[in-house]
């Protein structure tokens, strides 16, 4: 029988968080129990003031192979699914952990390459559109959940440095990345799209 390879999983949290504490006991159990070795690793939100401002008390928050898996809770069956996905082993786990770097006029975009496996490690649903920017169509049960979604991508975008195009409709975000310094697509798009993943549409 061929041996797996560890799936990483990397956990958001903050100290006396009991929520923090059953979500670490329910990924040990359903790794266990089904026999797929994890690659734990726990992020201390009170240790960066970059992820105080981002996530808050809003932990813990849970990556399986760098795609948002859950918030606050895990439901073991879809944490399972997820460690037993082929793409979560693609998937790099500390992209979403990264930053945005200073926008530079005529900094060069990525070759076709190098983006397409930077796509496989973001979430599923983004696409890359002409060679030139990543889109991704979001959908929500109302306008109100779509304007809560565009409010947190706007603060994201804030914080590093680094606007999105955003469309917003009853039920509907379209998000367009690029850096309009290169022309098209460089690493700053592929970070904030894992940024954006990680809010949960």
């Amino acid at each position: 029988m061929e041996k797996r390879e560890p799936v990483g999983v990397t956990v958001f949290t903050r100290r006396n968080c009991s929520l923090c504490d059953q979500a670490r006991t329910v990924i040990v159990q359903v790794s266990g129990d089904a026999g797929i070795p994890i690659e734990l690793s726990e992020v201390d939100v009170d240790g960066d003031p970059h992820l105080v401002s981002r996530f808050g008390s809003d932990v813990p928050v849970v990556f399986v192979g760098g795609q948002y898996a859950s918030r606050h809770r895990i439901d073991p069956e879809a944490f399972l699914q997820l460690l037993r996905s082929p793409q979560g082993n693609r998937m790099e786990p500390d992209l979403a952990r990264k930053h945005c770097e200073p926008c530079r006029g005529g900094m060069p975009s990525l070759d076709q390459a190098h983006a397409a496996e930077l796509l496989t490690k973001i979430g599923g649903g983004w696409r890359i559109i002409d060679d030139h920017h990543l889109n991704h169509q979001f959908s929500f049960p109302d306008f109100k959940t779509a304007l809560r979604f565009v409010n947190r991508v706007g603060a994201i975008a804030e914080e590093e440095g680094h606007h999105p195009d955003l469309a917003l409709g009853y039920g509907r975000v379209s998000v367009d990345i690029w850096t309009h310094a290169a022309g098209g697509l460089t690493d700053n798009d592929f970070i904030l799209a894992a940024k954006i993943d990680a809010i949960g549409a």
